[in-house]
């Protein structure tokens, strides 16, 4: 007696079903990711381009033909690379620092017992009226101290304007720098070059 090797008509309705699921979750992730992508094909576009295909109508695409001058005027008229390592000292230090405050609470984490770890995870995000109905916070309450946080936030803002100011034109006056675009047009519709400039 051989053994059937037909597929039944159930079996290849899941395995039709499974392949439109698969189907349907790729292209989710395309309409989902392409803006993103999109948006960085433009850049690179941009980068690629003089400044007559920067400002053309309609847009260009792909640059006909691609230039690296923007490359090489970015980097012989700016400190680049003084830019560059206090991006590279910045974000490591921020690295360091998440490194020393995660990994021991990482380790405190995993050493936890399940129940207090919930416990401990639901305060930390200011549901810890969830965790025991007897010691609820009333609504009222969590929406007195959510506006008067904002309340506050918005206060400090406005108090810790000033001195922001103070700093960036201290700055500003070290450096010798301050650039204005009073006479450019970024208005992206404008059809020719001409019309860009307002007199």
């Amino acid at each position: 007696m051989g053994v059937d090797t037909r597929s039944s008509p159930t079996a290849s309705r899941a395995r039709l079903r499974r392949k439109l699921r698969k189907l349907g979750f790729a292209l989710s992730v395309v309409v989902i990711v392409s803006p993103a992508i999109l948006v960085f094909l433009w850049m690179l576009s941009l980068s690629l381009k003089n400044e007559i295909d920067n400002l053309a109508y309609p847009p260009v695409f792909v640059p006909s033909p691609p230039t690296l001058a923007n490359f090489v005027q970015v980097f012989s008229e700016n400190s680049m690379g003084l830019y560059f390592w206090n991006s590279i000292v910045v974000s490591g230090l921020a690295t360091l620092v998440a490194l020393a405050v995660g990994i021991p609470a990482g380790y405190g984490i995993a050493r936890a017992n399940a129940h207090k770890l919930t416990v401990l995870i639901l305060i930390a995000f200011g549901w810890g009226h969830l965790v025991d109905p007897e010691t609820a916070v009333p609504w009222s309450t969590m929406l007195n101290l959510i506006i008067s946080g904002y309340v506050g936030k918005v206060l400090y803002e406005a108090a810790a304007t000033p001195l922001t100011y103070l700093v960036v034109n201290k700055l500003k006056r070290a450096e010798g720098v301050d650039v204005y675009d009073r006479d450019t047009n970024f208005n992206p519709f404008t059809r020719n070059s001409e019309s860009r400039i307002e007199s």
